[in-house]
């Protein structure tokens, strides 16, 4: 149908692991200018854990106003002072040290001051005032904690202020959680991975950020690239504020990553890889900001 241009996918067990917008669509080879073509050039493609999730969540919250002293908090985890101590996985100094200027970039467009050096019990803390939520740091569900999901984590500065520095916010920790986000953004790596469970389906970060009472949260399937989902998430944000959907938000941040490789130096970008990894959770619908 022509006239269907958003999606809301809902995948089952393995297939919350796809990237449904990357299916290529054309062989390459059949169009003149050699370029694949996915189907997140034709379509947003939204996804939700079930019907009934999604359902909920638009009975819940339906783009209520929100004021701009309150619509945006943003959390930048810093780990450089944490050799030998943080060890969830293999990360390099050139994105631990790009990890908080992009996170600023986004900041300045809703003219807020970041929680720098945010450790886990301020974003606790905070994290409920907000309706816009974005996390700028590390998530930990590799396979040295999978045999125990409720230990998977979000990880944050070290605390000074604990014996231990405290710094994982578990997947325990967060089902406790009383969010009041329309919409959460984690810049972390990994937050919809998870290994499935009988029963249960596949337990992750993302969706026990769902369950603690946030309406949509852009997640990670795996580990990502920073360059291009920095920019991915900023060209998001951008979209975000002038009311668009959040899923069509999304797909044309990522169309626009798409086009600027075959004209810029990065032509790699055009690939999957480096676009397809952060995907839009639960509600859809638009954010309305007051003019206050």
């Amino acid at each position: 149908n022509s006239g269907i241009k958003r999606v809301l996918i809902v995948p089952d067990n393995e297939l919350r692991a796809i990237p449904f917008e990357a299916m290529l669509v054309k062989d390459p080879l059949s169009n003149s200018n050699n370029r694949p073509y996915f189907l997140i050039n034709d379509y947003s493609i939204g996804y939700t854990y079930s019907i009934r999730t999604g359902l909920l969540s638009k009975i819940r919250n339906s783009s209520p106003l929100v004021s701009q002293q309150k619509s945006f908090g943003c959390f930048i985890a810093s780990y450089t002072n944490a050799d030998g101590y943080i060890t969830c996985m293999p990360f390099n100094k050139e994105n631990l040290e790009n990890l908080g200027t992009a996170a600023e970039n986004i900041a300045q467009i809703f003219d807020h001051t970041p929680f720098q050096d945010a450790t886990k019990q301020e974003f606790i803390e905070h994290a409920p005032t907000y309706v816009i939520v974005h996390l700028s740091g590390h998530g930990d569900a590799s396979d040295s904690v999978q045999s125990n999901p409720l230990d998977y984590s979000l990880i944050f500065s070290p605390d000074s202020n604990t014996e231990d520095g405290n710094c994982r916010l578990t997947l325990a920790e967060i089902n406790r959680l009383k969010l009041n986000a329309e919409l959460l953004v984690t810049g972390n790596c990994s937050t919809q991975q998870g290994k499935n469970q009988r029963g249960e389906g596949v337990p992750s970060l993302a969706r026990s950020l769902l369950v603690a009472g946030s309406e949509s949260i852009l997640a990670t399937l795996n580990t990502i690239v920073e360059k291009p989902n920095d920019r991915i998430l900023l060209l998001f944000y951008q979209n975000l504020r002038n009311g668009t959907p959040k899923d069509v938000a999304l797909a044309r941040a990522k169309r626009e990553i798409i086009n600027e490789s075959f004209s810029g130096q990065d032509r790699q970008y055009q690939r999957p890889f480096y676009w397809a990894k952060t995907i839009l959770i639960g509600n859809q619908d638009p954010i309305s900001f007051s003019l206050n």
